[in-house]
């Protein structure tokens, strides 16, 4: 296998930071002014340990990392689109990157 892309390090080093400040946001009681129910901190989490074992797989160059990161992406949007919640592309354009990224790389990876 050839050496891991400085993109590919990257997009998972700070996907990895952006979980753990997710995470501790969604186990914090203090900075909350609307507390969130136990199920939206337990669907966030749960979103959170999906980005995160996506992550892992494009980390180890796998391309079942980039296929769950799409899947997580494509959930995202329907679940929104079910709720008729207001999105727009700026809220798609950090996975959108980061999929980039993995699609870029994903005949490297094994």
């Amino acid at each position: 296998m050839s050496q891991r892309p400085l993109a590919i390090s990257a997009v998972c080093v700070l996907g990895a930071l952006a979980s753990l400040y997710a995470s501790v946001l969604l186990l914090s009681t203090w900075m909350w002014a609307v507390q969130p129910t136990l199920g939206e901190r337990a669907t966030g989490l749960a979103a959170v340990a999906v980005a995160v074992a996506a992550l892992y797989g494009m980390w180890r160059m796998r391309r079942w990392g980039v296929f769950l990161l799409g899947a997580a992406v494509v959930a995202r949007i329907t679940f929104a689109l079910a709720q008729g919640q207001p999105w727009t592309w700026a809220t798609l354009a950090g996975p959108a990157a980061v999929l980039l990224v993995g699609l870029t790389y994903f005949r490297r990876m094994t």
